[in-house]
């Protein structure tokens, strides 16, 4: 009876994650930084993150610039989290 190598741990292939290298995977592309790929997924992290320092600390400005509002932690929470939806639907995929 023969004794047959044991299969490589999954996500490695030949020392490596192989996170890095299947095929039509994104992060296995061997240059990342040509094409229109990487342009769009700085522009959406550019937009991304205007909209939630935007939305998130502008209003916990707010909050505390007009305590009368009465926007409070949940608020500014509800905020944030408004913040993160919105982008994910609106840039998301």
């Amino acid at each position: 009876m023969l004794v047959q190598e044991p299969q490589q741990a999954a996500g490695l292939a030949a020392g490596r994650l192989a996170l890095f290298r299947v095929p039509g995977h994104s992060a296995g592309h061997h240059d990342p930084f040509l094409g229109g790929d990487m342009i769009n997924r700085l522009a959406a992290e550019a937009i991304g993150t205007f909209w939630l320092v935007f939305a998130g600390c502008g209003s916990a400005l707010l909050s505390a610039g007009m305590p009368q509002l009465g926007i409070g932690v949940f608020g500014i929470a509800f905020a944030f989290g408004l913040a993160v939806v919105t982008m994910v639907y609106a840039i998301g995929h």
